[in-house]
């Protein structure tokens, strides 16, 4: 009797040491050294609702750091072309980081005189909700635990063309020649990602829809947004269903930047 007295009492602390574990591990502040270039091992937060909170934290950092970028330069844009309107000129410098930006958001032989090349350039350059990078980022990476987030800082299941520029995928199809891209860290990652969707001719519709919440002074929200991602998998309207519910489930609409 005294022996199973013993055994109830070493399980009760058990249980005790194994909830106090759990409440720390949901509790508390994740602190991340963002200067290393690989990825955490998401695989060792435990249980999934920690590696959820902890992927949030931190893949959020390099969302706001790119977005922020993105808004500084578009903002750029914006004053420029007031100058311009106004003086009909501009310093020879600031035609040249005008160029530089237009060559690097895809637009061929952009025109200064011209009030739609104006405007093409700033339907490309702007943010992308951060619920639906967060949101794509864990669907494509598992919470960041796959082997090209583990191996190549890929987050989004970007490929490449070029032999040795990523990670040959083991169900890759024979005759086949992509490879899913490394980068050389996770900030890499996501700017890539962010210009993918803000040139590629697939997701024009996400970057109308996004100029139209603009325009009508609304919010940028990764919810509505998402319907432009039809094309990003084979999957259509059931891989946009499935980035929706991850942002409502996670609560991700609280960590938008405008």
């Amino acid at each position: 009797m005294r022996q199973n007295k013993w055994v109830w009492f070493l399980l009760f602390l058990s249980s005790i040491v194994m909830l106090h574990t759990v409440y720390a591990n949901s509790t508390k502040n994740y602190q991340f050294n963002y200067q290393n270039k690989k990825i955490p091992d998401f695989s060792t937060y435990k249980p999934i609702s920690v590696r959820k909170k902890a992927f949030i934290t931190y893949v959020s950092h390099f969302a706001q750091i790119a977005n922020k970028q993105i808004l500084s330069d578009r903002q750029h844009v914006n004053q420029l072309r007031k100058n311009y309107l106004k003086q009909q000129k501009l310093l020879q410098k600031d035609k040249s980081w005008l160029m530089n930006l237009a060559n690097t958001y895809n637009i061929k032989h952009w025109n200064i005189n011209q009030p739609h090349d104006w405007n093409m350039l700033l339907n490309r350059i702007d943010i992308v909700p951060t619920s639906m990078l967060l949101a794509q980022a864990a669907n494509e990476s598992a919470w960041g635990t796959s082997r090209f987030a583990q191996q190549g800082n890929n987050l989004f299941g970007q490929w490449c063309f070029s032999p040795g520029c990523g990670i040959v995928p083991k169900q890759r199809a024979a005759g086949r020649i992509y490879e899913v891209q490394k980068f050389p860290s996770v900030l890499a990652s996501v700017q890539a990602y962010i210009l993918n969707l803000n040139t590629n001719t697939h997701y024009q519709a996400f970057r109308q829809a996004r100029a139209q919440l603009r325009t009508q002074g609304k919010p940028i929200s990764g919810y509505a947004l998402a319907d432009g991602l039809r094309h990003y998998s084979q999957r259509g309207k059931a891989y946009v269903s499935d980035i929706r519910y991850i942002i409502v489930a996670n609560q991700l609409g609280n960590t938008e930047l405008t």
